[in-house]
């Protein structure tokens, strides 16, 4: 699916995206579909350049897809969840425990054994 870098000290999905992929994400999945000006409005932070950045980065990952679309004042992107939340944290948390038990089996299946 997508590569990604985990940070074990960081909360919810900041774990494994940049807080502002993160924010966007979260907006994203309730919305479904959203142009960079829609995000931008509902952040109420950020710089609107910064977030097409961001849309067009968490495109590249597979999270988001966009489609050109020809509005009022020219050319725009929207956005579409390719992605949805529940799917993206299962192949999160499966990648982080095929890592650990590559790395360290034994420590893993006594720890599960514990839980």
């Amino acid at each position: 699916m997508f590569d990604f870098e985990y940070s074990p000290d960081k909360k919810g999905i900041e774990k494994v995206l940049g807080r502002m992929e993160s924010e966007i994400m979260e907006i994203m999945w309730r919305k479904k579909r959203a142009t960079a000006k829609e995000i931008f409005q509902t952040l109420k932070s950020g710089k609107r350049s910064s977030i097409s950045i961001l849309l067009q980065r968490l495109c590249e990952k597979g999270l988001l897809s966009r489609k050109e679309e020809v509005a009022k004042g020219g050319t725009r992107y929207v956005y579409f969840v390719e992605v949805d939340k529940p799917t993206f944290e299962r192949y999160v948390v499966k990648r982080v425990m095929d890592s650990l038990t590559e790395s360290f089996e034994g420590c893993v299946r006594e720890y599960l054994k514990e839980i």
